[in-house]
């Protein structure tokens, strides 16, 4: 099983964050924990990008 830990304490900003590119990386781990998200809508639109 692979692991993960992410800070999405920047992520929900709209400063052209590529929310795919972000995908590609998550697609590596079978579980994350997401650390300090400011954004739950960020959650959401990397949510669908993974489906």
């Amino acid at each position: 099983m692979r692991t993960g830990s992410w800070s999405f304490y920047h992520l929900g900003w709209d400063n052209g964050k590529r929310l795919d590119a972000v995908a590609d990386v998550v697609k590596g781990a079978d579980l994350w924990t997401l650390e300090e998200v400011m954004y739950k809508n960020a959650v959401t639109q990397l949510e669908h990008e993974l489906e």
